[in-house]
């Protein structure tokens, strides 16, 4: 009989051992569902939403620069980015763990770069948010698209953009005026919150100080995707249109900068030289010798160019009208010649005739 009570005991024990346990683990659920679907609903309906509709920026034309007489120093021409489309590259990335490696050799070898500078760029784009495309490279040739297009079966995250890329179709004239554009930095990002990775700014010059004026607002398209990151349709509703950029007319004359900088690439000169309307003050003309192309810095050049410009003895990125220090000219001969005109004591011809 005794034997029966403690047997009967440790069935008891194990019964409410079981159901304690059942009761801990629904407790547990209930309260995993209500922290999902009550404290991060906002998180997952956000990522939900995401995943299914995704936006696509496209970017706006950046205004002309325009010399005093409509003629112009700055505009766009069409040009391929290339992209990586993270949502699609996800599940490629779980069922194939050489797929990374693959993939960063293939396009060191496109673009013609070392394997390191594409991680790098991968690590850079983490600061993207994962459902837009991350920037690789610009202004690609005809042959790096095709070597793109040709691996689509392979790489389905890469995609080719067609884009605008800032061109100086008169190259090195008027550079130091133009300066030029190039990637924003974190510094930028930090400053400007309007500006996304990858986005390109004014750097020097006309560009820079005239920046807002001329970036205009990038537009956006939103497409709703499937769970594989397959484009399925636009909502054309939602679409947003891109504004260009304003035009920016300078006083700088076109013929007047063109002698001028002449003058000085046919005597080697090294220096610089500002013509100025005296009835106004504005800038005729601003030559600062030796200068630089533009076009260089509108894309993304190697560190081995960007070394070259750096160690060129004559300095070709010093604004020599603005950066440069000269000794002053003699101020009292020009009010000695003035008073000798208004007198008569001296004339307008030149002497000796």
């Amino acid at each position: 009989m005794r034997v029966y009570r403690d047997d009967q005991k440790f069935i008891n024990f194990r019964i409410n051992a079981v159901m304690w346990g059942i009761m801990a683990l629904f407790v547990f659920l209930a309260g995993s569902f209500w922290f999902v679907q009550g404290v991060q609903a906002e998180k997952y309906r956000g990522l939900s939403e995401s995943n299914a509709l995704r936006e696509i920026v496209t970017p706006a034309k950046r205004g002309l620069i325009m010399d005093r007489n409509g003629k112009i120093l700055a505009d766009n021409q069409p040009a391929y980015s290339l992209t990586i489309d993270r949502v699609t590259l996800k599940p490629l990335l779980k069922a194939d763990a050489t797929h990374r490696p693959k993939l960063i050799n293939f396009l060191a070898n496109v673009l013609g770069v070392p394997p390191q500078e594409i991680e790098n760029r991968f690590e850079k784009g983490k600061l993207i948010p994962a459902t837009q495309p991350m920037p690789v490279a610009e202004d690609l040739t005809m042959v790096q698209v095709a070597a793109v297009q040709a691996q689509n079966v392979l790489f389905p995250e890469l995609n080719v953009n067609p884009v605008q890329r800032r061109n100086y179709p008169y190259a090195t004239m008027a550079g130091h005026v133009m300066g030029f554009i190039g990637e924003a930095t974190e510094k930028d990002l930090a400053q400007h919150k309007d500006l996304r990775l990858g986005d390109l700014i004014g750097k020097r010059g006309v560009e820079l100080m005239y920046d807002n004026y001329l970036r205009g607002r990038d537009g956006a398209q939103y497409w709703e995707f499937d769970s594989h990151g397959r484009r399925l349709q636009e909502v054309p509703t939602a679409r947003k249109e891109a504004q260009a950029g304003d035009n920016v007319y300078l006083t700088i004359d076109f013929e007047l900068q063109r002698r001028a900088e002449q003058y000085f690439i046919e005597n080697e000169f090294v220096g610089a030289a500002v013509a100025l309307d005296p009835r106004n003050g504005e800038v005729l003309a601003m030559v600062s010798s030796p200068t630089f192309n533009p076009n260089v810095y509108s894309k993304r050049f190697s560190p081995d160019v960007y070394k070259t410009i750096i160690s060129n003895p004559f300095k070709v990125e010093l604004n020599r009208t603005i950066q440069g220090l000269y000794s002053p000219g003699s101020v009292f001969k020009t009010v000695m010649a003035m008073a000798g005109l208004s007198d008569n004591v001296i004339g307008t011809q030149p002497l000796g005739l």
